[in-house]
């Protein structure tokens, strides 16, 4: 069976990492039979998680993840879809996942860093938990100062993760999905990054630029229930 090698959750979601959840979805619209493991990030084949064990083989990354059950298992996650909807697919996940993902980034290890310290590394005992968290979280500032979004001020950054809501909202418009009426791939990659922007508890201007599109926080539902109706051990996200 297929194990998928993740990071432990938080707050009631069905997983507080984005590319973990979706993996998980990736795995589930694939129909294969596969089993959770919680681990730590240093456990993946490239120093994060998530990651497939299928049989001798290792896979890091949830795309890389994507492209093994579609090559090795047949997944056909986006069959008739033609190349400019392809193409549109690319470019919103790449918005969600190498935009608003360091967005959301920042607000967890810059702006709320005690509210991500307490929920992720409690079982740390002080004072080595704050060591621990300080360090991680002066390599997360200089991943976004290289990355550029850590150059900008707070005000610009929410800025900027309002202006990609708008944007992923006005797109979404009334679906159901992404492109109609049966999730895809883009669904699976979308829906988690706006999960744990929208449902985790940081009271921030860009946990609420998400909750007045009503468009997303509905979208965001009807992934988690549909993609994993079939998983009845799981809980869903409400």
């Amino acid at each position: 069976m297929l194990k998928l090698m993740k990071l432990p959750t938080a707050w009631g979601l069905r997983n507080a990492s984005p590319f973990n959840l979706k993996a998980e979805a990736l795995l589930t619209m694939s129909g294969q039979a596969y089993e959770s493991i919680e681990a730590l990030p240093n456990k993946g084949p490239k120093g994060k998680l998530p990651a497939l064990i299928d049989g001798e083989q290792v896979i890091g990354d949830s795309s890389l993840i994507q492209r093994h059950l579609e090559d090795k298992y047949e997944a056909r996650f986006d069959d008739g879809l033609s190349e400019v909807e392809l193409a549109d697919a690319v470019a919103y996940r790449r918005m969600a996942e190498e935009w608003l993902y360091f967005i959301n980034l920042w607000v967890r290890w810059i702006e709320c860093p005690t509210i991500t310290r307490d929920a992720f590394f409690s079982g740390i005992p002080w004072p080595l938990r704050g060591l621990v968290f300080g360090r991680l979280q002066k390599d997360v500032k200089r991943t976004l100062h290289g990355q550029g979004l850590g150059r900008h001020t707070r005000e610009e950054i929410y800025g900027f993760g309002e202006e990609a809501l708008a944007a992923i909202a006005a797109r979404i418009g009334s679906g159901p999905f992404f492109f109609g009426d049966t999730p895809r791939s883009v669904d699976a990659a979308l829906y988690p990054q706006l999960l744990n922007v929208a449902e985790a508890p940081y009271d921030t201007p860009l946990r609420e630029a998400a909750r007045k599109h009503a468009v997303l926080t509905d979208y965001v539902r009807r992934c988690d229930q549909t993609i994993f109706a079939a998983r009845e051990d799981l809980p869903n996200v409400a």
